[in-house]
């Protein structure tokens, strides 16, 4: 199996009880974020109550990446879902912090943190 190269954008999904647990690996620039946005609303579309979104391992996001966590956010909102971040590296949770993402997202040091809520 060939694996993806460290810059490139790799999202695993898991499922864990009523949780839905999104790895994010590599970078998520203007021309991944596409992905992102369609992995994470789409579990919203099926109702998943809680997004579990692992960013331990993401190198860079770009602004149509925190797009991304936003519409998800806005998506499980409105059917009174949770999108949960955890253990954004130092320059992801800086613009996680400038954009004020982290005064609407609650971070969490690990994934089983975040499942506890």
């Amino acid at each position: 199996m060939a694996s993806t190269p460290p810059d490139e954008l790799a999202i695993e999904v898991r499922r864990v009880a009523q949780a839905a647990v999104v790895r994010v690996r590599g970078s998520s620039g203007m021309l991944e974020a596409g992905r992102l946005t369609d992995e994470l609303l789409g579990l919203a579309e099926q109702a998943v109550p809680v997004i579990i979104l692992d960013l331990s391992d993401l190198e860079f996001i770009s602004s149509a990446g925190l797009g991304a966590i936003l519409r998800a956010r806005t998506a499980l909102h409105a059917c009174r879902g949770a999108l949960r971040l955890v253990h954004p590296r130092p320059l992801v949770r800086k613009l996680l912090d400038t954009t004020r993402l982290t005064s609407v997202l609650p971070v969490f040091c690990t994934v089983e943190e975040a499942l506890a809520g």
